[in-house]
């Protein structure tokens, strides 16, 4: 048992030093490519999801068929983005649930979005 434990431990004495010996030979430097992350901005929340989810994202979220007073009493919306910016809706990676004041929410969802914190936001309300 000991000779074993002797042969074995000179077979990784010696294993090593040929690993330590071609390291240290004179071929020049090792090059080793990094990946790079994609940069936040070119990440889509919205690109994750199915085609039905974005499709119905694309049509809630065309501000323009709300009307501008149903708007301005809006206090809940959904904001889609990596950004944490509410309280995270369950069913749906990247959804968020924020509470603002009437009159100010759109705005504030707008200069989230222009800012890149948000991709897509739409109103919470009853049709």
């Amino acid at each position: 048992m000991k000779s074993q434990a002797l042969v074995l431990s000179l077979l990784l004495l010696l294993s090593s030093t040929s690993l330590v010996a071609s390291a240290s030979s004179s071929e020049g430097p090792i090059l080793v490519s990094v990946h790079e992350p994609e940069p936040i901005e070119a990440f889509s929340i919205i690109s994750t999801y199915s085609l039905g989810v974005q499709s119905a994202l694309a049509r809630v979220s065309d501000i323009s068929q709300y009307d501008s007073s149903v708007l301005e009493q809006t206090t809940s919306w959904v904001a889609i983005g990596a950004t944490p910016v509410g309280e995270g809706l369950p069913h749906l990676n990247g959804a968020w649930l924020m509470t603002t004041d009437a009159g100010s929410g759109l705005g504030q969802l707008e200069s989230m979005m222009d800012e890149g914190l948000i991709e897509s936001f739409y109103p919470l309300i009853e049709k």
